[in-house]
C-alpha cells in the first residue's frame, strides 16, 4: 500500500474552544488557544491561511456546532467553511464537492458515529476524502465521533463498565484511514479502557488508541502518530497475548489476558505503529 501524503489528526472531543467557568458565579477563566489543540491543527496544513471545512453532520444540531467552531477557529485567526448537510442524497451536492475538493483540511464535528458512517459510506464525497489524504498534502481533523470514524474498525456501541468483560462493546466498520486500528475517545473521562480492550479481542493483532480529552495525535506517513495537545493517549497492543478466556466466556461475564502491552503518550513522545515503537521527541 502506498504511504499517504495527507496527515490524520483524531482528537479526544472537549476540545478547548470557549473560555471555562471558574469556581466563581459569572466569572470566566480564558484558554490560551494559541497552544490549544485547534491551533496546533492549523499549524499542520500546508498555508498559512488554510481553508477549513468543517462537516458536523454527525451532530443532531449542525447549525449551532457550525457556529461553535468558526466561533473557535476565529479567535485564532481562521475562517471555516461549514457543510450542513441534512440528507444523504446532499451528501454529493456539487457544492458540499466543491467545498471537499477546494478546502486544505477538513474537520469532522462529534455526535453520532454512526449517523456519519451510514449517511457517507458508498459517496462520491468519502471517495475524494481517501483520494486526496492519499495523494495530497490534506488534513483530515476531527473530534470524538470525528475522530473514531478514522479507523478501520470503528465501536459502534459500548458501555463503560469497570471490569472487562466480554461483549460490551460492539464493532462495525469505520473509513478505514488508519488501518489495524480502533479509536476510542473521552478515553480517561469515560472510563473507557475496558469497552477498547474487549474491542481488541474480537479483532486479533489490532491496535487500540484511546484519546483522552482535549489531546490528539498528529498520524504522518500513516505510521508515526505525535501526541499533542492537554492530556494522555493510551495505545493496546493484543499482539503478544499469550493467555485468554475470551473465547470461552458467555457474554457479560469477565475475561482475563495475560501480556497486554500497553503504552502511554503525552507531548513529547510518539508512537510507530508498523513498527511497533515508542519514540521520544
Amino acid at each position: 500500500m502506498n504511504v499517504p501524503k495527507g496527515k490524520l489528526i483524531p482528537i479526544g472531543g472537549n476540545e478547548a474552544k470557549e473560555p471555562l467557568e471558574t469556581e466563581n458565579a459569572g466569572s470566566e477563566q480564558e484558554i490560551d488557544f494559541n497552544e490549544g489543540v485547534l491551533k496546533q491543527v492549523i499549524g499542520e496544513m500546508r498555508k498559512k491561511k488554510p481553508v477549513i471545512a468543517v462537516l458536523p453532520f454527525a451532530s443532531h444540531y449542525q447549525e449551532e456546532l457550525a457556529g461553535v467552531y468558526e466561533e473557535a477557529f476565529g479567535k485564532i485567526g481562521h475562517k471555516t467553511d461549514p457543510m450542513v448537510i441534512h440528507e444523504r442524497d446532499e451528501v454529493d451536492d456539487k457544492k458540499n464537492l466543491e467545498k471537499l475538493i477546494n478546502a486544505d483540511g477538513l474537520f469532522i464535528t462529534g455526535g453520532d458515529q454512526s449517523k456519519l458512517k451510514n449517511t457517507l459510506d458508498g459517496t462520491r464525497f468519502l471517495e475524494i476524502m481517501h483520494e486526496r489524504y492519499q495523494n495530497e498534502e490534506f488534513v483530515i481533523a476531527g473530534t470524538s465521533a470525528g475522530a473514531m470514524i478514522m479507523s478501520e474498525q470503528m465501536i459502534d456501541t459500548g458501555s463503560s463498565e469497570e471490569s472487562v468483560m466480554k461483549g460490551i462493546t460492539k464493532l462495525t466498520k469505520g473509513f478505514g484511514f488508519l488501518p489495524k486500528t480502533i479509536i476510542d475517545t473521552h478515553f480517561f473521562n469515560r472510563g473507557r479502557l475496558a469497552r477498547l480492550t474487549e474491542a481488541l479481542m474480537q479483532k486479533k493483532s489490532f491496535m487500540g488508541i484511546g484519546i483522552s480529552e482535549d489531546t490528539a495525535l498528529v498520524i504522518t506517513d500513516g505510521n508515526e502518530m505525535r501526541a499533542i495537545g492537554s492530556g494522555t493517549i493510551i495505545i493496546i497492543d493484543d499482539a503478544d497475548v499469550i493467555n485468554t478466556n475470551y473465547h470461552k466466556v458467555k457474554e457479560r461475564e469477565p475475561i482475563y489476558i495475560e501480556h497486554l502491552v500497553v503504552h502511554m503518550l503525552s507531548r513529547g513522545s510518539a508512537y510507530l505503529l508498523k513498527e511497533k515503537k515508542f519514540k521520544v521527541l
